[in-house]
């Protein structure tokens, strides 16, 4: 639960790196960076990301954050758990 700059696998198997980074963004407790970004941009957002790090942790503590990050647990178990079946064939 500390404020983060997720940087997601551009080519991941089914996105789910790049759904999750989006749905923490979207929560308010994540910044995305994008690996074709140049590196300045990462910078910048990790120091927005610290000058903001209380709203960040207040963004937290809200009860469906927790149902939603328990939710897209769930849904990435899922994901993988399917990917491991077709993998196996």
């Amino acid at each position: 639960q500390k404020p983060c700059v997720l940087i997601p696998l551009p080519h991941s198997g089914f996105n789910e790196q790049r759904k999750h980074a989006q749905m923490m963004a979207k929560l308010g407790v994540a910044e995305i960076f994008d690996q074709e970004e140049r590196s300045e941009i990462l910078e910048r957002k990790i120091r927005d990301v610290y000058k903001k790090r209380e709203l960040f942790k207040k963004a937290y503590k809200r009860e469906s954050v927790d149902v939603e990050i328990n939710s897209a647990t769930n849904m990435i178990r899922e994901i993988i758990k399917d990917y491991e079946k077709t993998s196996d064939q």
